[in-house]
């Protein structure tokens, strides 16, 4: 019975950490188009800048 229990156990503790892992996954993701936005953001205005001074 104790087996059982602590098996029990075992397994909520991985199911915790690989709901951490794939919070920090999905962030991880989130930052990397955040990041990638802001570039594509910043960079279009500096696009058009050059284009108008060439």
């Amino acid at each position: 019975m104790g087996r059982v229990l602590q098996a029990r156990e075992n397994t909520k503790r991985i199911h915790g950490a690989s709901m951490k892992l794939t919070l920090l996954c999905v962030a991880f993701i989130a930052a990397i188009l955040i990041g990638a936005y802001v570039v594509s953001g910043m960079a279009e205005p500096v696009g058009e800048y050059w284009e108008v001074e060439r």
